[in-house]
């Protein structure tokens, strides 16, 4: 089994880099590879909820990300110095089960992947 570390470093809206990347993750997951999803830099900021996603005529992949551990995603990290640097803390966040990890735990998630793919 494979492992992947899913990166998304992009705000929610503006481009669909977030839900295209939650697509292959989720498929890669159902079909048993170990997955792992990171957030960081303006990419935690997918993760606060009452998004408004209308309003930029765009659909909103928050109710997708909250389904990850439905599809045996392995975790689900956010960076701990992206998170201070835009004021958010995990209790502003939309879901459970979010890991909030530092800069040294981070590179070990990456070290330890077969394969890392940037959103």
């Amino acid at each position: 089994m494979k492992s992947y570390v899913f990166v998304f470093t992009h705000a929610s809206f503006g481009h669909p880099h977030g839900r295209e990347g939650l697509d292959m993750a989720f498929l890669l997951a159902s079909y048993d590879q170990k997955v792992q999803l990171l957030y960081l830099e303006d990419g935690v900021c997918q993760l606060m909820p009452n998004q408004q996603a209308k309003l930029v005529e765009t659909k909103n992949h928050l109710a997708t990300l909250q389904a990850w551990s439905i599809y045996d995603v392995a975790h689900c990290y956010a960076c701990q110095t992206s998170l201070q640097q835009r004021g958010l803390t995990t209790a502003g966040l939309a879901f459970e089960g979010l890991e909030v990890i530092n800069d040294v735990q981070i590179q070990n998630v990456l070290a330890n992947a077969d394969h890392v793919m940037v959103f």
